[in-house]
């Protein structure tokens, strides 16, 4: 867990926890720096409270067969949603903040299988009502995993209505091949918004790196 400095002298207004999902080899130095980096900047930029809790999944660094286990995450009953409400008891913990706290899910790259599967089991979609602000593909739309979100909880636009859930793909990648597959088939319904990033700016490692800053304007909207 991750929590700035000033969020100890915060008694009023809100803080925003970013669940941090990611990608395969992931769970390293750089992770936490480069996402810790993009919550700084975000602080910086907009005023806001972020604080960031990046969960090891069964990919990561330290596991030996990591392709192998990307289907095994949050597949238990409750166990995304119990993660994410265990993270905001610890933030209390560490904080002793306990106002209002917005929650963004980000899946980088191979943390989209982490989204599918706990859309999938059907809990996170349990939160605190308006809680979940915010769920993002991370250039992470491969396989199934977009139409295995769908098709669970988080394709509910009725539970969701006050949920954004973006994707977000590097033009020609197989993420942008598979993203614009499941709009053609499902159509762009107003609980996707899908950004096409271009191939000659942005690498794969780059988008994750940078994510929070390219939707800014809309995940940290002034006030």
């Amino acid at each position: 867990l991750f929590v700035p400095k000033q969020v100890n002298a915060l008694i009023d207004g809100e803080i925003t926890l970013v669940v941090w999902y990611h990608g395969l080899g992931g769970f390293k130095g750089s992770t936490f720096e480069r996402s810790w980096s993009q919550a700084e900047e975000v602080m910086s930029a907009t005023g806001h409270t972020v604080a960031l809790v990046i969960p090891e999944m069964p990919w990561s660094v330290n596991t030996s067969t990591p392709r192998g286990r990307q289907g095994r995450v949050w597949a238990g009953v409750n166990e995304g949603r119990d993660f994410i409400n265990d993270s905001l008891k610890l933030l209390e913990n560490v904080t002793g903040f306990s106002g209002r706290t917005n929650i963004i899910v980000v899946g980088h790259s191979a943390g989209g299988s982490a989204i599918a599967s706990a859309s999938a089991e059907g809990s996170i979609c349990d939160l605190v009502p308006n809680m979940l602000t915010a769920v993002i593909w991370s250039d992470a739309s491969y396989g199934s995993w977009l139409l295995r979100a769908h098709n669970g909880c988080l394709g509910k636009q009725a539970r969701l209505e006050n949920v954004d859930i973006k994707v977000v793909v590097r033009k020609w990648d197989t993420p942008h091949k598979k993203a614009t597959q499941f709009f053609k088939r499902k159509g762009r319904r107003s609980i996707y918004h899908y950004m096409v990033l271009p191939r000659k700016r942005y690498t794969h490692t780059k988008i994750g790196n940078n994510i929070l800053l390219i939707l800014i304007s809309d995940l940290f909207p002034p006030g």
